[in-house]
């Protein structure tokens, strides 16, 4: 999932870092998670708003760039080791979000308590979405509702009708 602001274009800044923390999600700290982290992981990290590029890049020394997203799946803020960052999309409240290194090559979805919607536009189609629900954290997995239309879903199941049997899984403890 990526989302960019109107127009298209990200916010850059080589100057006053500490604004830009304070515009992204609206305080003077920020709790960071790994990607994929859950929110009781031990490498969690409090960043403050005067020093938070060298507190990640400190935490990664290899990353030449490290965005930070919310559990929507929205980049909220990035930072590369030469100096630049910037804002993406605002999430003020957004806490915590989770370090990405790279553009964006895998994400992890983290668990949560509470199903929640994320944006899904990675093809073109903004403004798609659908609901991540957890039904385990060790193995996480994740049930994404909403995801495929039904006639994508049927598609599947005509391609896989000969080899498709019903679940044993009790469904009512998911609910």
């Amino acid at each position: 999932p990526r989302s960019r602001p109107a127009g298209g274009r990200r916010a850059h800044a080589r100057t006053m870092p500490d604004d830009l923390l304070r515009r992204a999600v609206g305080a003077n700290t920020l709790h960071v998670l790994p990607n994929g982290g859950n929110a009781g992981s031990r490498a969690r990290m409090l960043l403050n708003a005067s020093s938070w590029r060298q507190q990640l890049h400190a935490a990664v020394p290899s990353a030449q760039r490290i965005g930070l997203w919310s559990d929507g799946g929205v980049e909220v803020l990035w930072t590369k080791r030469d100096g630049a960052s910037g804002v993406g999309t605002p999430c003020v409240g957004c806490s915590p979000l989770y370090a990405v290194v790279g553009g964006r090559p895998f994400f992890v979805w983290p668990t949560s308590e509470r199903p929640r919607r994320v944006a899904l536009d990675d093809d073109g189609a903004v403004g798609t979405s659908c609901t991540l629900r957890t039904l385990s954290e060790r193995p996480r997995v994740l049930m994404a509702e909403g995801l495929l239309a039904s006639a994508e879903l049927s598609a599947i199941q005509r391609a896989g009708a000969s080899r498709l049997q019903r679940s044993s899984t009790d469904w009512s403890l998911v609910a």
